[in-house]
């Protein structure tokens, strides 16, 4: 019997390990060549020296040994010390198995390079974009802003620099212009064009569209000007609501209906409007 040199495997011709080779190749999906390649002598310096492959384009294990292994027979003259003793069949590295798991749900996720390179190219688009002089000012020498709109432009399916002109920055956080809102309602292909509806002193408004895949009219919250005084939105300094009443009422149905039918389109965000009423 010969002692494992506890090298691996693929460096051992003990039973065990044998027996591994044996198992690893049964695996291998392609055939492997039956070829064996020429034993050939190897000098060796040391304790260990790997031994001179062949000239074959073949894959060969092959295992060298300096000194007899416990439980090997040596032969009397000490003539094969640093001679291959065995060699396997070559393996095809392209069909053997590995031992690495896959990601979670089996699926290869995309290589870091790529990954790296979209991200290089997305960063020199805003970049380019930034130095432009007819974009907000917010978005003026500022790639990372820039980068913020090209994301939330991909997730809109819109234009770039149609969701830079319409963000605003209203006490610091990011919002909407409602025209942007309406008409990104308008033109998603899901509903109809929005309608509004007054009351009969055009005090009160309600928003109206219907689902084309059903056929179903949708109507939104109904927004007053009592409500407006009632929720101090008529009362601020500034406020439209003096002046732009109806208007402002349209913009705030409309931004309800939206934001009770398809929040999606505004991605969390409110309107401007809604973020001056509020602060």
């Amino acid at each position: 019997m010969i002692v494992c040199n506890e090298k691996g495997w693929h460096n051992c011709i003990c039973d065990t390990c044998t027996l591994e080779y044996e198992r690893v190749k049964a695996m291998t999906s392609e055939s492997i060549s039956t070829t064996i390649a020429d034993e050939a002598p190897a000098t060796r310096q040391g304790d260990t020296q790997k031994a001179v492959k062949s000239e074959s384009s073949d894959d060969t294990r092959q295992i060298t040994h300096n000194s007899t292994p416990e439980g090997c027979t040596e032969p009397s003259d000490g003539s094969n010390q640093g001679q291959i003793i065995d060699e396997r069949l070559p393996i095809d590295r392209k069909t053997a198995p590995t031992t690495a798991p896959l990601p979670a749900g089996g699926q290869v996720s995309a290589s870091t390079d790529d990954s790296r390179s979209q991200l290089e190219l997305a960063y020199k688009h805003a970049k380019l974009i930034s130095e432009s002089t007819l974009i907000p000012r917010e978005f003026q020498n500022n790639v990372s802003n820039v980068m913020i709109a090209q994301n939330m432009a991909t997730r809109l399916g819109a234009d770039v620099m149609m969701v830079m002109q319409s963000l605003y920055i209203v006490h610091g956080k990011p919002a909407w212009s409602s025209q942007f809102l309406i008409g990104m309602f308008n033109s998603c292909g899901r509903y109809s064009a929005i309608k509004y509806e007054f009351n009969e002193k055009r005090t009160a408004c309600k928003a109206h569209t219907i689902e084309l895949a059903t056929g179903e009219e949708i109507t939104g919250p109904t927004v007053s000007l009592e409500m407006a005084k009632a929720e101090g939105w008529s009362t601020k300094s500034g406020s439209k609501w003096k002046n732009l009443s109806q208007l402002m009422l349209q913009y705030r149905a409309a931004t309800f209906l939206i934001r009770t039918t398809a929040p999606e389109l505004g991605l969390g965000l409110y309107t401007a409007d809604e973020l001056h009423d509020i602060n």
